[in-house]
Formats: structure tokens, sequence, C-alpha cells
């Protein structure tokens, strides 16, 4: 069974909790992971707590490499004074993430911000007034737990179809 692991700053024990959940599905597929990926960053954008958005900057940063390519992030448009260098950051992330999953043997991705201050907007509990209605602290940890379920049947339902289709 391959090992798939989820690391996530931050927010180690909803990413252990979720990997524990995977490894329980043997034969997991790219596109399994990536479809899983792809819900977790609609769930950050459109359900509380959303991901705080002033200049968007931190959405954009998101990312998802997988053992293949980058499935989503590759060249977002950042604005502002730092816009220069949050592009370079964001590259430098993408390709230290690339050379990390690209040598796997198994289906794997990583995901997350590479926005230097993801993590702190992630834990800072005492914002009281987050520009964007809706978003707020957690949006990661919080995205994870409303979706475990929805994420390994996407896991296993794209399983099963490899199966039938092979």
């Amino acid at each position: 069974m391959p090992k798939v692991q989820v690391h996530m700053k931050g927010i180690d024990d909803a990413s252990k909790k979720l990997n524990k959940f995977i490894k329980k599905i043997p034969n997991i597929t790219l596109p399994g992971l990536i479809k899983c990926a792809i819900i977790l960053q609609r769930s950050m954008d459109k359900e509380s707590p959303t991901v705080p958005a002033d200049t968007r900057n931190l959405q954009s940063s998101f990312f998802i490499v997988t053992t293949k390519s980058v499935a989503e992030g590759g060249s977002p448009k950042f604005e502002g004074d730092d816009a220069g260098q949050m592009a370079s950051n964001h590259t430098r992330t993408i390709q230290s993430g690339k050379s990390k999953v690209e040598t796997s043997r198994f289906p794997m991705i990583m995901l997350g911000f590479s926005a230097n201050y993801a993590e702190w907007m992630h834990e800072k509990m005492d914002i009281k007034h987050y520009t964007r209605a809706g978003s707020g602290a957690k949006f990661f940890e919080s995205a994870i737990a409303r979706n475990t379920q929805k994420m390994l049947a996407v896991l296993t339902k794209e399983v099963k179809e490899g199966i039938k289709n092979e």
C-alpha cells in the first residue's frame, strides 16, 4: 500500500487525522488527490471561515504540486509593493515542493500557501476585523475538518474507477 502524507504547517493534528484515514485506502490515485486538494481550496474560498483577503495575495499564493507537475498556482498575479518578492517566494516554494514530491514512487501532492504570512493569518485568532466577510483564523484547518469525509469518498471512488478501468 502506498504511503500518502499530507503536510501542512501549523495544523499538524488535522493533517495527521486525515493521513490516518488516507493510509487505509489502497491504490490511491493522483487524480483523486488533486480532486481533494481542489475541494479544500474551494471550501476555503466559499465556506466560513474563508481565506482572509485584502489584496487577495494570500489566496493567490495557494498552490498544488503533484508528482507529475504543478496542478495549480503556477504564476499568480500579486499586488502591492511586495508583489515582486511574493512572486519570487512563490516560485521558490513551488520548486521546493516539486523537488520533494517528484521523486516519490507513489502518487503524492503538496499544497499550501506560499505567502510568508499565511501561517500567521491562519493562527491569528484575535484579529477582530478581517477585511473579507466570513473570513477568519483556522481557515485551512476548518476546511480539512469540514471536508474529510467528502475527500475520503472521492479517493475511494477514484480507486474503484481505476480498478474498473484496468
